[in-house]
C-alpha cells in the first residue's frame, strides 16, 4: 500500500489519501466488529452474484459491483488487522500459486 506521501493528495486540507480517510473514518465511526459481519455480508452477496453470472441472470457490471464492495470491505479489514501481516500472507500464497503453475524459478529466479 502507498504511504501518504506516496500519493498525490487531491485535496490540501487531508493528510491522508483519500482512500485512506474513508477508511479510517469507517472503521472509527462503525466499529471492528460491525465492518467484519459488512464483510461477511459483502462477501455472501458475491457469491450470489457470481453464481447468478454463471447462470446468465447478471451482467458484468453487476458482478463489477460486489467485487468492488468486497475488495472495499477487504481494505477495511487490511486496516483492522494491519498491512504487514496481510502482505506476508499473501506474498506467501502467491509464491504456493507459483510453484503450482510451474511458474516458481521463472518469477522468483530459483
Amino acid at each position: 500500500m502507498q504511504t501518504d506521501s506516496e500519493v498525490k493528495n487531491e485535496n490540501p486540507h487531508t493528510e491522508k489519501c483519500p482512500v485512506d480517510l474513508l477508511v479510517s473514518s469507517a472503521v472509527e465511526k462503525w466499529g471492528n466488529a460491525t465492518q467484519m459481519l459488512l464483510t461477511m455480508e459483502e462477501c455472501g452477496e458475491l457469491i450470489v452474484a457470481i453464481n447468478h453470472f454463471l447462470r446468465g441472470r447478471k451482467d458484468k457490471r453487476q458482478l463489477a459491483e460486489e467485487i468492488a464492495d468486497v475488495e472495499i470491505m477487504c481494505t477495511q479489514m487490511r486496516y483492522m488487522i494491519g498491512d504487514e501481516i496481510v502482505d506476508k500472507e499473501k506474498h506467501r500464497k502467491l509464491r504456493r500459486l507459483g510453484e503450482r503453475l510451474g511458474l516458481y524459478e521463472i518469477i522468483y529466479g530459483g
